[in-house]
């Protein structure tokens, strides 16, 4: 199903989908600003103050979302994904991103530093994956533990 990418981010629900994003304010959707690429099931990870959406069936970049109205800005690296990947946040500057809506991507893992680009493949998944459901939780001794379903 085509959905938009709802965030939280410093206390505040924003969406995006295809070429805009709405912030929740007061009861009511309001513009916060154009993207600079259509997507669609793309995903996304936050920091303090903004948004990065990546990829989607119409781009492979990525672009940062900030809260404070400023123009959208170019991101830090271009997904190897494609669409209907899904993203999970290990940290501020870290994101895993699993398998994509295409034969040649539906078994990727890749790491990326939000910081600064750098994309480091991991071992592929057993079973390919497309559209699916990710996230990562704390285990009983406190370990982080990441899962694609």
């Amino acid at each position: 199903m085509e959905s938009p990418e709802v965030n939280l981010v410093s206390s505040h629900l924003v969406a995006c989908y295809r070429d805009s994003c709405e912030l929740y304010q007061e009861g009511s959707w309001q513009h916060l600003q154009n993207t600079r690429a259509t997507r669609r099931y793309h995903s996304s990870a936050t920091t303090e103050d903004a948004i990065l959406l990546i990829g989607g069936i119409d781009s492979r970049t990525t672009e940062w979302i900030p809260l404070d109205g400023s123009p959208a800005q170019e991101g830090p690296f271009t997904v190897r994904h494609g669409r209907e990947h899904c993203t999970i946040q290990l940290s501020d500057d870290v994101i895993v991103v699993t398998g994509g809506g295409s034969p040649l991507t539906e078994d990727f893992v890749t790491q990326y530093h939000l910081s600064d680009g750098t994309e480091t493949p991991l071992t592929s998944m057993g079973q390919p994956r497309s559209g699916h459901a990710c996230g990562a939780y704390h285990d009983i001794g406190g370990q982080q533990v990441s899962k694609s379903i």
